[in-house]
């Protein structure tokens, strides 16, 4: 019968000499974003976003403060030359003051902010034309005021579906906000955004038509986790008052609203399907929306044996998190497995997000690593699953002494490293 707890007593045993030995471990960090610093009244720009937006497009992009006051001043997109531009935008990220029109922010969900410049409402200088490439970014500081100038942006899009809407106060009836008529095999889910107050009574959401029929309905009772909802609707808290909706209408099965309304899409491919938002609210203040676009698909992040499983959308630049359950009793946690392949060996997995996945947390037999002078882990002792890279760490030699080598629990020499890794498959020593 196998042990359920096998004891590697292997003791790596050390054989001390002299010799000097430090270790110095270094980080290395690969970030996508870009420092805007412009402090007052000066122009800081980035060029080559990644886009090649003209006067005619709406641009995203995600902020990331690195001082507090969360207000972005004389944002633009501007030409390579920098001498054409768009802009003057003043956005207050946070929702502390009112925006240029045209400018639109909100939370991202990543710790950060969603800003979106409707350039074709921007100021033009430099006399700009259809045919002018918009493909760098401007920002000017604030005179007199740099403490709100310096923040990171990435991920620059173009998103010329976005549109903004109003639900007014204690909305009753059926709210419509006219969209795109939506294609099949194109525009298979619709994602909206919208702030919603902690005492909202309720709001029901949803795609309709001119039947006005409902279709992916849902329910909010003020918050994500107090919901109702239909198939193929996901929800996802961007903050505490910011919520977004993804409507996946190719996973979507059932219906309510006008007798002729059939599930998913209609058998012969029709065009003239969805058409609007849809919406009812009962409290005394008006609400934020958005549509942020039509996706032709949606990332799966699907999970076994753990948590953090969700949708995202294609531009979010998205990471996910993924988190293990307890191992079983006598097992240990091994790793992610994507397939046949192990991903991460840590409980707590943090990727980025680019189609979908499906991880499943796995278990193995638990052996122990014991240490005679030197330590695994910070302790003389641990417990691992059978597969897992340990490390083991000499001690300081006794005055007149140094490290010669590493030994298992057989006398065998195993490593002259004071550092040594290796992969465990039994108890050892």
């Amino acid at each position: 019968m196998k042990a359920l707890k096998r004891s590697l007593l292997a003791a790596l045993a050390l054989v001390f000499a002299f010799a000097l030995f430090s270790a110095v471990a270094g980080l290395g960090e690969n970030s996508k974003k870009q420092t805007v610093s412009a402090y007052d009244a000066q122009t800081d720009y980035i060029d080559n976003v990644g886009i090649s937006a003209t006067i005619n497009d709406i641009v995203a992009f995600d902020v990331y403060l690195r001082r507090t006051n969360a207000v972005m001043n004389q944002v633009c997109m501007i030409n390579s030359d920098h001498n054409k531009y768009v802009g003057y935008y003043k956005v207050y990220l946070d929702g502390s003051g009112t925006n240029t029109t045209g400018a639109y922010s909100f939370p991202n969900g990543k710790g950060g902010y969603t800003v979106v410049l409707d350039l074709t409402k921007g100021s033009k200088n430099g006399s700009p034309t259809d045919s002018t490439v918009l493909d760098c970014f401007r920002k000017r500081g604030d005179s007199g005021n740099d403490s709100n100038s310096d923040f990171y942006v990435e991920n620059f899009r173009i998103v010329n579906n976005f549109s903004a809407f109003t639900i007014a106060a204690s909305q009753g009836g059926t709210f419509r906000h006219t969209i795109n008529t939506l294609t099949k095999g194109t525009d298979n889910a619709v994602a909206v955004v919208y702030k919603m107050d902690a005492d909202d009574k309720y709001v029901n959401f949803g795609l309709g038509n001119g039947n006005n029929a409902w279709f992916g309905y849902y329910t909010l009772y003020g918050s994500v986790g107090n919901t109702s909802s239909y198939n193929g609707v996901t929800l996802r808290e961007l903050d505490s008052d910011w919520v977004l909706a993804i409507f996946d209408l190719t996973a979507m099965t059932d219906k309510t609203g006008a007798a002729n309304w059939t599930d998913n899409w209609p058998a012969d491919d029709s065009t003239t399907f969805f058409d609007r938002v849809m919406a009812q609210k009962g409290n005394t203040g008006a609400m934020t929306g958005y549509v942020l676009g039509y996706y032709e698909e949606l990332y799966t992040v699907s999970v076994t044996n753990g948590m953090g499983g969700n949708v995202y959308l294609p531009d979010e630049n998205s990471t996910a998190t993924v988190i293990a359950n307890d191992a079983p009793d006598g097992k240990g946690f091994a790793g992610w497995s994507n397939g046949s392949s192990i991903v991460s060996t840590d409980e707590e997995y943090t990727f980025t997000v680019t189609g979908d996945v499906t991880l499943t947390a796995t278990y193995a037999d638990l052996y122990t690593v014991s240490v005679t002078g030197g330590t695994v882990g910070g302790e003389s002792s641990t417990e691992v699953a059978d597969g897992s890279s340990v490390t083991v760490v000499s001690g300081t030699p006794a005055s007149g002494k140094y490290f010669a080598y590493w030994t298992d629990q057989n006398g065998k020499t195993v490593s002259f490293a004071p550092s040594y890794t290796f992969t465990v498959s039994d108890d050892i020593t």
